[in-house]
């Protein structure tokens, strides 16, 4: 579970590219910055320091399979790489997968974006809201696809979608009340929007793990990560942290999703993307 696997190659080929994020967890293109070479190694020993505890530690190990990157992410990726991004195309792209399409615009067209005019078009969704921030709602909306029959009683994808877009939406709109810069802004909102991804790969993976922890929680009247902790030791945040750290997730989005429960474990002080989602996830009332 402490390994981390990153690719560093010069061949592009996309039918490569896309068939080596079954064996690799990153992949970088060269030429590649130092800069962007010392983040990831910077993540991957995060991701090391997570998994310490030995309650994740035999969690991951005991897990069936950790979800890939969604292979049209990695395409998005490849494209956005090139010197001039065509928009069209990375709309394109998002088309060909209507579930993935329809969350995209689902989330394009929330309040909490405030858009004068209904967005359809994937592309004009690109064109208004930036790459980056398109390409975080694939990587979300591509990971709850993977697992649309989950088989865990009591697990409901509806309502942990439905809390994930809440949250986001509570950090989004806090980080602008504080008069955030815009990156932290869109940290806030991605990393609210993936916040529980722990959730949805326990119960995905180990059904019965999962409604052990539903079972201690309804007779203890605990939170639900209390619960976690007293069954598997362990949390979803911690877990969700690790597999976007696996997924070479930026920084301050693995630290908001892997301490929103215990914000003190994050590095960074004042408002971050870290406190802004602790709080909006406590204004969503899921635990």
């Amino acid at each position: 579970p402490e390994v981390v696997r990153i690719i560093l190659s010069g061949y592009t080929s996309q039918d490569v590219l896309i068939e080596s994020v079954g064996a690799a967890h990153q992949y970088l293109a060269k030429p590649c910055e130092d800069q962007q070479l010392l983040d990831t190694l910077l993540r991957a020993f995060t991701v090391q320091k997570l998994v310490r505890h030995d309650g994740l530690k035999e969690l991951v190990a005991g897990l069936s399979g950790l979800p890939s990157l969604p292979s049209l992410y990695v395409e998005i990726m490849e494209e956005m790489g090139r010197e001039e991004a065509d928009l069209e195309k990375i709309g394109a792209i998002i088309s060909r997968d209507l579930g993935i399409t329809a969350k995209v615009l689902q989330i394009v067209n929330s309040p909490f974006f405030g858009l004068m005019q209904e967005i359809r078009n994937p592309a004009r969704a690109v064109g208004l809201l930036g790459l980056d921030m398109v390409r975080a709602m694939v990587l979300s909306a591509g990971t709850f696809a993977k697992f649309e029959k989950v088989r865990a009683s009591g697990f409901s994808m509806d309502d942990l979608w439905e809390h994930g877009m809440q949250t986001a939406g509570f950090a989004k709109c806090m980080a602008q009340a504080h008069g955030c810069p815009l990156e932290l802004e869109d940290a806030a909102f991605i990393a609210g929007l993936m916040h529980d991804i722990g959730k949805l790969v326990v119960a995905a993976n180990e059904p019965e793990v999962y409604e052990a922890v539903l079972a201690h929680q309804a007779d203890n009247e605990a939170a639900f990560y209390a619960a976690e902790r007293a069954v598997y030791q362990a949390d979803h945040a911690a877990l969700g942290g690790y597999l976007l750290g696996l997924w070479g997730i930026p920084d301050a989005v693995l630290q908001a999703v892997a301490y929103h429960h215990a914000p003190q474990g994050g590095r960074d002080k004042g408002v971050t993307a870290l406190t802004l989602v602790h709080v909006a996830n406590a204004f969503s009332g899921l635990g």
